[in-house]
This record gives structure tokens, sequence and C-alpha cells, in this order.
């Protein structure tokens, strides 16, 4: 690592001290606890999420991500019997794109049960390409069968089951399934907490982002000279940019709930005047 690289990055550092991580959400999740900062009288006070709705403006609407989490970690079996975790990040043609643990040597067969198998195709950068011996189609119900949730590295003893995760380590509206990271702003709020603020006169909208590879992959030089890091998928419906245009027109506050709503709005809205409708 270069002397300017490092200096670079030292622009993103900063420290966390871990006692201060959760390691599991709050129960129920409304009432973790929040950090609310006034701009006009540089105050800081605290309270609960479930009370978020006494600190918005009025006329206000909150945007969420609507992705859903997969359980997209496989532990496969390398022809000497030892284990392989891999990450599934997207499918390439007759492909599957994945993340590895440990070096993989090109033409190895990995198993996964007692019928399932993927052989290592070839290697580009930090990841590999897998060839399954079954069709694509069925990756899904398989990830489901096999997979386990991708948790943060930060969140590192955590006591709930794989059955426990894939419901706490998702947002209580994920609908659209294609995530391998949960939109982690989004995971305090409930039914309770939205209907409450519908009820206050909130407007509510979904948009959809599939958080891929940022969430685990290390910055390298290339990306932090350039400020620009892999690309995701994401879909805007035409009704919803409507909305948003309209709302943004007659004096609405637009609030992005988490950085990864704030990259789709932004994505959908650059370059042009109005927020525009995009499909995956």
């Amino acid at each position: 690592m270069s002397l300017t690289f490092r200096k670079l990055l030292a622009q993103y550092s900063y420290k966390v001290p871990q006692f201060l991580v959760a390691q599991a959400p709050a129960r129920p999740r409304d009432q973790a606890r929040l950090l609310v900062y006034d701009r006009n009288f540089k105050k800081t006070t605290h309270d609960y999420f479930i009370n978020l709705a006494d600190h918005l403006p009025p006329r206000t609407v909150l945007v969420f991500n609507d992705s859903k989490v997969i359980p997209a970690r496989l532990s496969l079996t390398k022809p000497s019997g030892g284990r392989v975790k891999v990450l599934y990040l997207a499918k390439d043609h007759q492909f599957i794109k994945v993340m590895a643990d440990r070096k993989l040597t090109v033409g190895t067969k990995l198993t996964l049960g007692n019928k399932l198998w993927f052989k290592v195709r070839r290697r580009q950068a930090a990841y590999y390409y897998l060839q399954p011996n079954f069709p694509l189609a069925r990756l899904n119900n398989i990830l489901l069968k096999y997979g386990t949730t991708p948790i943060p590295p930060y969140i590192k003893n955590t006591s709930l089951s794989e059955r426990e995760l894939r419901t706490a380590y998702q947002t209580v509206f994920a609908r659209r399934q294609g995530s391998i990271a949960a939109p982690t702003a989004a995971l305090h709020f409930t039914p309770r907490l939205l209907n409450k603020l519908r009820r206050r006169g909130f407007k509510i909208e979904f948009i959809t982002l599939h958080v891929n590879l940022g969430t685990f992959a290390k910055l390298n030089p290339a990306q932090v000279r350039r400020h620009k890091l892999h690309s995701e998928d994401y879909f805007i419906s035409a009704v919803v940019a409507r909305r948003l245009n309209k709302y943004k027109a007659t004096g609405f506050n637009i609030m992005a709930v988490g950085t990864t709503t704030v990259r789709t709005l932004e994505s959908a809205a650059a370059g042009y005047k109005e927020m525009v409708a995009k499909l995956i």
C-alpha cells in the first residue's frame, strides 16, 4: 500500500469502539436510541426511534429502500475435504460471480450437499466465476435452502440463529429479493412507527436498490482517486417518480432513509431536471 493511498484512505477512517456496536437489534426495533442534532441551536439531545415523528420537519416525504436480503453466503467443500466460504454477488451469463475467503484454483470442483457442485472457471482480481451443475434458474431456491445471511463483519458475536437472522437482518417492508446486505438505516422502522408517521401526515414512498459489493469489498487506490465504487441495480417505478417530482415541486422535503436510497435518487436524477424512472 503506497503512502499516497494511505493518506487518501485516512480521509475515510474513524474509530468506533467495538463495545458500542450492537450485536443484536433492539426489541422492539423502534426502541433503539435516537441521537438528535438541532443545527439551528447546535444542540444534541437523546430520544428513542419511536418518537422520530417529533423531530421531522412538516411536509416531509420519507423514501425507503425495499430491497430484500438473500442468504448469499455458501459453505462449499473442496476435493481435499476442506471448506471454503463464498459470497454470491451476481449472475454472469452461465456463471455466478463470488468472493471467497481463501484462494481457489481454476478447475477446482466445489461441492454443495450430495448432488450440487460448482466448477471454478476463472479468476478476475478478487473475484471468482463459478459454473454450477444446475440451471441458474434454480439458484434462488438453492440459496434459500443452503445459504446463510451475510451479516456485516462488525457483527462478530451474534447469538441469533440463521432462522432468526433472516428476519432480524431484514427491513419490515423488504419485498424485492436481491441484496447481499441490508439497507441498515431502515432496520429500526416497525409497522407501528410507519403507521404513526402516516397519521402525522408524513408521506412514505419506496424505491429499490440491491446492495452489492461495496459493503464487503475493500477500497482500492483507483476507487479512492475517482471517488467511484462498483455499480448496483436499482428500480424506481414511473408512478413513484411522478409522485416524488410532484412533492418536490410543491415544496415537500424529500428525505432519503439511508445511503442506498440517497444514491438511488441521485442516480435517477443525475443529468435531469426531474426524477426519472428506472427499470431493472
